[in-house]
């Protein structure tokens, strides 16, 4: 089962297209790698063939629609490069795994893959809604032959969708998705985890024109989700239902949100760049937000925001250069945030025994709680072989240390948790360190 293709640049990503009989076609990205690439491709077995045949609403035949097959397994892969399979009108189906045209009498013969999980079958042609059917395993006949019968298209939906603002002047440029909300026929069969991707799959988009208008073709009979997803703009939704042969039109108003922009500096006030800012809202924490990279002056900025009050938060590892801050009642809008990041101090010092001897390979655990002694440890050091250790921690709180003299020890121990290994350690434990000059001096009896 060997091949060898080459040579080619090494550099460059090449598709592979692999056909056998028996066996699905197969498409596969390579990339080369020092000149040589060893690729192992799967090949899907094909199982008995599927006839059908598709008509219209008279129950005429529909000649030149087009048949595809989507493997589950393959939806996942599909979504990740947002291809579309129900978009089945003057397109190259690349993401379905095997395709065919009906015939002048409507009908199709389509091998399809002998597996036991179900198939997705897709059907389009011009002037007709996109349909889809889930094949499971039990539409295999024991014969090398079963007939599906007929597929039913109606003429398909049009929705025509304008975007106005609040003072009903058109917005060109925003993009706007088209989701399916008649789930339970096409998600019946498939995992929970491959459902929701299914429909993915199925949802369309596009972007308005100059007059704000966007149109969706192609559609067939059902419940849709109409959505406005701009990040200068509030998010905006709208519902419908489309009949066959409808043309649906809608006006959405969007709304332009605030913006909420600040910088992160350190002590000195110059901009720190690549820092990550969080933003949370106060009045809907539930509602996530994506965080944002300061640029090279440190300036940061979250748009599309509803009204009201968010937390804004500047974090950083927790040894890195500098600490995190974050401030609270920040209104959208606020394009003045400061965000000062103070550097870290050191924690350090040495773990010796009562004769003052310097005990290496020790294990030291840095709480930044130290009223509660359950948590786990914020950080953790092991003594080198003058018994030294260091933290750079942030300044203006207070710690605990809780040392074991035996690394050796501590990893045999059976850890369930850090405070049940203690139970039975000779263990030294300082509270309320702050961060300083000077070093910290533990001592184990001997």
């Amino acid at each position: 089962g060997w091949f060898r293709i080459g040579p080619f640049g090494a550099h460059v990503g090449r598709q592979l297209h692999v056909r056998a009989d028996g066996f699905a076609t197969r498409v596969v990205l390579v990339w080369p790698i020092n000149g040589i690439d060893r690729a192992r491709i799967e090949l899907e077995r094909l199982g008995p063939a599927i006839h059908g045949q598709i008509v219209d609403r008279d129950h005429a035949p529909i000649p030149d629609a087009l048949v595809g097959l989507l493997l589950p397994q393959r939806i996942e892969e599909s979504v990740a490069r947002s291809d579309n399979p129900a978009r089945l009108r003057g397109q190259a189906l690349t993401t379905l795994a095997h395709t065919t045209r009906t015939d002048a009498d409507g009908q199709f013969e389509l091998r399809r893959f002998d597996q036991r999980s179900g198939s997705l079958l897709v059907v389009g042609a011009d002037t007709f809604g996109t349909q889809w059917r889930l094949l499971s395993p039990a539409d295999d006949s024991e014969d090398d032959r079963s007939d599906l019968g007929e597929f039913v298209l109606d003429p398909e939906c049009w929705v025509h969708c304008t975007l106005i603002d609040g003072e009903a002047t058109r917005i060109p440029g925003l993009e706007v998705t088209l989701s399916p909300l008649d789930r339970d026929a096409l998600h019946e069969g498939f995992e929970r985890h491959l459902a929701s991707q299914v429909t993915r799959l199925l949802r369309e988009s596009g972007t308005a024109n100059d007059d704000g208008v966007v149109e969706f073709r192609g559609l067939a009979v059902g419940s849709y989700r109409v959505e406005v997803v701009d990040s200068d703009f509030l998010a905006s939704r709208e519902l419908l239902l489309a009949n066959p042969g409808d043309s649906v039109d809608i006006t959405m108003t969007v709304e332009l949100g605030s913006n909420l922009c600040g910088t992160v500096v350190d002590s000195d006030g110059a901009g720190l760049a690549k820092v990550r800012v969080h933003l949370r809202s106060e009045t809907e924490p539930s509602r996530p937000f994506p965080p944002v990279v300061t640029d090279e002056r440190g300036e940061f900025s979250f748009t599309g925001l509803a009204a009201g009050t968010y937390s804004v938060r500047a974090a950083t590892k927790f040894e890195g250069e500098f600490t995190d801050i974050e401030i609270h009642g920040v209104r959208a809008g606020d394009r003045s945030v400061l965000l000062r990041l103070a550097p870290l101090m050191p924690l350090f010092g040495t773990a010796s025994t009562s004769s003052g001897d310097p005990v290496s390979n020790a294990w030291i655990l840095l709480f930044d709680r130290p009223d509660e002694s359950s948590v786990r440890p914020k950080a953790t050091a092991v003594t080198n072989d003058r018994g030294e250790f260091r933290f750079s921690v942030p300044a203006g709180r207070t710690y605990r240390l809780l040392a074991w003299p035996s690394l050796s020890e501590l990893r045999a121990a059976p850890v369930e948790s850090i405070d049940r290994v203690y139970e039975s350690a000779d263990r030294v434990e300082l509270r309320g360190l702050s961060p300083s000059d000077s070093p910290v001096e533990i001592r184990f009896h001997d």
